[in-house]
């Protein structure tokens, strides 16, 4: 009975990163998971977190951002066990059912999911009445997404890039 910690970890790419579906999807399971734990696990004092940590290697030296090819500076990896050593510490005895991206000279939570702007339509939901309203609501207010996010780039409508010449 004298609790304890577990610290997972994820990845900015569970934000969406192209190529990466499987990656992505397990990093982002993960980090529901994290917050499932902590709430189930509270009562036998453990807390759960997980850190989504930076870090350049020779895997991840170079990057492609919009189709190019950009070589990134470096990033100690070493930087994230001081965090993770403070998670599983006692001074953190306090801290639960968090994810932070640690390292490259910074930690940082990462924001849980959340609702955000509501629509309402009294007496219920309607195709017609979601039609004639969903703009007028979401309109500009839609999520960038994507781990690099980009401005939502979807307002037009999601459409098959026409072929350059």
């Amino acid at each position: 009975d004298a609790g304890g910690a577990i610290v997972n970890t994820i990845s900015a790419a569970h934000y969406g990163n192209f190529g990466q579906t499987n990656y992505a999807g397990s990093k982002g399971a993960i980090a529901s998971m994290t917050y499932t734990w902590a709430v189930e696990l509270a009562r036998h004092r453990i807390r759960v977190n997980a850190i989504s940590p930076s870090g350049t290697t020779r895997m991840s030296a170079n990057a492609k951002v919009g189709g190019k090819t950009i070589e990134l500076p470096f990033i100690d990896p070493n930087q994230n066990g001081a965090f993770v050593a403070f998670l599983c510490s006692d001074e953190a005895d306090w801290v639960t059912g968090q994810c932070f991206g640690a390292g490259a000279d910074r930690v940082q939570i990462v924001e849980q999911p959340k609702y955000g702007t509501a629509m309402y339509l009294p007496g219920g939901l309607t195709v017609d009445g979601v039609v004639e309203n969903f703009k007028k609501v979401f309109d500009k207010r839609l999520e960038n997404f994507g781990l690099m996010k980009p401005q939502y780039p979807f307002y037009d409508g999601v459409k098959v890039p026409e072929k350059k010449s």
